[in-house]
């Protein structure tokens, strides 16, 4: 039997009043009677207020929150010629040197290819072969985020084939558009787009656990960046491209596979699949659409 809900009762209600005008069939409540349907009105509102809200589960890979994203990184390449002076005075005249050229080695490193997609997959393995899901989840996210970033990124480096700083007499606005040439690869920065892209899933996936790892994922992704600008290898609005991409992907990441809290994106779900046993294994990827 269905409680009813406070629309049900108060029709209830108006039905009984109307037929009460009636002398044929009018009767007067008792006590008992009214104390009664006071307890079924009452008792229905709080079952009303404890549903849970529904989730649309048929939600895009998109949100409007992207356009965020979007803007910095496209404000950023509108804003190359408006901020030429910008870009040309925070590029170095030298590279660093001493304990700074060693830490700022160490950040460019962490954002090298080999060396994302490698600790990604480090931890989608551990995951899996020490049974916590949670870890293999991060590692997933992490190697689809760096796979969205890639893709958006080195379009973007053939089509837009701005020069790096790398080099005497450098100006920020000089282009060769699909040059196919390293040295007009500057626009965005691969490297913090690699970066920020990891750091935005760590995040996402233990800053409840711990509320200061936000702040030191960023901080590493953010030396990423600072490591490429005094390398003399991107210009500042490179580096801001490349974070705002990261950023992104990481989300994107998280609508795909999914993560904490995050809610899916009409692509379905990715789980890997790993088997070690009897000297044999298996490994693959579920996608259920």
């Amino acid at each position: 039997m269905k409680t009813p809900n406070r629309f049900s009762a108060l029709s209830a209600g108006g039905l009984i009043l109307t037929l009460g005008v009636s002398p044929a069939s009018a009767q007067v409540p008792t006590t008992a009677q009214t104390f009664e349907a006071a307890q079924t009105f009452e008792a229905a509102q709080p079952i009303e207020a404890a549903q849970p809200a529904v989730v649309d589960s048929t939600a895009g890979l998109f949100r409007s929150s992207d356009l965020a994203y979007a803007a910095i990184f496209f404000g950023s390449l509108i804003a190359i010629e408006p901020l030429e002076s910008i870009d040309a005075s925070l590029s170095p005249d030298s590279l660093p040197t001493g304990f700074s050229a060693d830490l700022f080695d160490a950040g460019d490193t962490f954002g090298m290819g080999y060396v994302s997609y490698g600790l990604s997959g480090m931890a989608l393995l551990g995951g899996e072969l020490f049974g916590s899901s949670r870890l293999s989840r991060v590692g997933l996210r992490a190697i689809g985020a760096l796979v969205a970033s890639d893709a958006i990124v080195f379009p973007a480096k053939v089509a837009v084939g701005r020069r790096r700083p790398s080099g005497d007499g450098r100006s920020p606005d000089e282009f060769d558009s699909f040059a196919f040439d390293r040295e007009f690869y500057s626009f965005p920065s691969g490297h913090t787009a690699h970066a920020f892209a990891m750091a935005g899933v760590v995040s996402d996936e233990y800053s409840d656990d711990s509320p200061w790892i936000p702040y030191v994922a960023y901080s590493v992704a953010a030396l990423t960046g600072v490591s490429r600008l005094l390398g003399r290898e991107h210009w500042a609005t490179d580096v801001i491209a490349g974070a705002a991409a990261g950023v992104f992907a990481s989300k994107l990441s998280a609508r795909v596979i999914g993560g904490r809290g995050a809610e899916r994106g009409t692509a379905g779900a990715v789980q890997p699949i790993l088997s070690v046993g009897g000297g044999d294994w298996i490994a693959g990827v579920s996608v259920r659409f």
